[in-house]
């Protein structure tokens, strides 16, 4: 198990520059004043790769995690060898992939480089609890796995603590946990490191000593970690600012009809401030259509002072943004 586990990596770097600049600001803010510096994180599975070091350095395979609960996989396979980034991998398109649990189309930080990237395969297998007709298009075989409710398994929270759960009921029909699906698929490729018989089995291959609480992690922003915003990026006439609402966060989640009738998940907007509105000459306009690269999308608008002037925040994880491109960058705004 460890082979699949062992080239885990964070998501795309594109999505997480901001955050990081921001924390590194933070943490010398803190320690001017002596005090913790405590980092969030979006996703609670970062903690437990970030403990576990299993973010790749070479290799020729390169998963992204996009759940909270170890649920998603994004796999490409190369034999050229070393993978790098989720972001490497699908500026320059492997030959086959493996999804696991997600809908690249809306779980990547870049859908459309997604979408291109797997359509161009020779070969690509969806281990998935749901089906959709993109899934259909660029899938070779799709294999039904059970959801996280539906199977046991662990994370580590961002305190370090390592959390584990039980199935709320058995997976439907013929589908199986993901981790037992991967553990049949390498007997059958007669892999050594696949003998696991159940979660617990692959918990203590991971973290055996360490039954409650993890260690190794830190906080610290390495110094010159990241170089500066390129200027270029600045100066650029409009610029998109995305967040995941949270009920667009999951396949499961974007399934739930109860969920999908709240307001965190209402459509998308176009929200920007009045002044950015003024300035373009859109003032009187009620949608727009903006232009990300090759991609566009059709939104209605909605003022929010909280925006900064020259930047526009739509909402990622939705079918109606999904083919703009990454979820920050240079975009265009016309009437329509």
């Amino acid at each position: 198990m460890k082979q699949i586990v062992h080239r885990l990596v964070q998501r795309a770097l594109g999505q997480r520059v901001g955050h990081e600049i921001v924390g590194a600001e933070a943490q010398k803010l803190m320690q001017h004043h002596r005090a913790e510096f405590f980092r969030d994180q979006d996703h609670l599975d970062l903690v437990g790769l970030g403990r576990l070091d299993q973010f790749p350095d070479q290799g020729q395979m390169g998963v992204v995690f996009e759940s909270d609960l170890f649920e998603t996989v994004f796999i490409s396979i190369d034999e050229r060898g070393p993978t790098g980034t989720a972001a490497a991998m699908l500026r320059d398109p492997r030959a086959a992939y493996l999804v696991l649990g997600c809908e690249p189309e809306l779980d990547c930080a870049d859908g459309r480089a997604a979408l291109s990237a797997l359509r161009q395969a020779k070969t690509v297998i969806a281990l998935t609890s749901f089906v959709s007709p993109l899934m259909r298009e660029y899938a070779d075989a799709l294999l039904p796995i059970a959801p996280f409710t539906e199977t046991s398994g662990s994370f580590v929270n961002t305190e370090g603590r390592l959390q584990s759960f039980e199935a709320v009921c058995r997976p439907a029909g013929e589908a199986r946990p993901g981790w037992k699906v991967l553990r049949v698929l390498g007997n059958l490729l007669q892999l050594a490191g696949f003998e696991q018989s159940s979660s617990e089995d692959v918990r203590a291959e991971l973290v055996a000593d360490e039954p409650e609480f993890v260690g190794g992690l830190d906080n610290t922003v390495a110094e010159g970690a990241l170089g500066a915003v390129p200027a270029a990026a600045a100066a650029a006439a409009l610029q998109r600012i995305s967040d995941v609402p949270i009920y667009f966060a999951d396949p499961l989640a974007r399934r739930s009809p109860v969920l999908q009738a709240t307001l965190d998940a209402a459509l998308p907007t176009a929200r920007v401030s009045r002044a950015t509105l003024d300035r373009l000459g859109l003032a009187s306009a009620s949608a727009v259509r903006l232009k990300q690269g090759e991609g566009e999308a059709v939104l209605d608008i909605a003022i929010d002072e909280g925006v900064p002037e020259g930047c526009v925040r739509i909402a990622a994880g939705h079918a109606a943004t999904a083919g703009l491109g990454a979820l920050f960058g240079r975009l265009v705004m016309e009437r329509i």
